[in-house]
């Protein structure tokens, strides 16, 4: 699977900061909210007008394989935690994981 490019955490600019500053940048980023935004890109896409945007939402839900369904959850402690910038999708992509894997919210 290709990478986005603006991925927070494994675009090229991302890395390539990382490999240059190492620690540096993971307190820079610790410290300076908007600062990982910046070296990976993803403060450009506030700039995006999504009326210009053609996405195609694929809600259905009878698409998805037996293998996924099979995979629901068993009784056994699993933990997801979902990770990403303001508006990357958590809010919307984690009431669908605890439909498809049954996992307790």
């Amino acid at each position: 699977t290709q990478c986005y490019g603006e991925c927070s955490a494994c675009s090229d600019n991302v890395i390539m900061e990382f490999k240059k500053s190492g620690w540096e940048f993971v307190l820079r980023v610790l410290n300076e909210p908007k600062y990982l935004e910046t070296v990976s890109g993803l403060s450009k896409l506030q700039d995006i007008n999504l009326d210009d945007v053609d996405i195609d939402w694929d809600d259905d839900e009878d698409e998805l394989d037996d293998e996924t369904k099979e995979d629901e959850w068993d009784g056994k402690d699993r933990c997801v935690i979902l990770v990403g910038p303001p508006g990357a999708g958590k809010g919307t992509q984690a009431p669908r994981l605890v439909d498809m894997l049954g996992i307790p919210h």
